[in-house]
């Protein structure tokens, strides 16, 4: 499984930030994954949960979505 904030990129501008599965054992909560669109300089993030461990796994991904070169 890949580690949460991971990228699969669905079109160019398009992409799925991966979550993390619940790992009580370790306290980890599960995290659900949360598609991000990118039209020119307008980010939309899918908030698909609320809680800090969701807003961290997804933090980094969404700001890679269609990123212009």
């Amino acid at each position: 499984m890949a580690p949460p904030g991971d990228l699969i990129g669905i079109d160019g501008a398009t992409v799925l930030v991966l979550g993390q599965e619940l790992d009580f054992a370790h306290g980890r909560p599960d995290v659900a994954d949360s598609p991000a669109h990118r039209t020119g300089d307008t980010l939309v993030p899918v908030d698909t949960g609320v809680t800090p461990a969701f807003r961290d796994a997804r933090r980094p991904g969404p700001m890679r979505s269609g990123r212009r070169r």
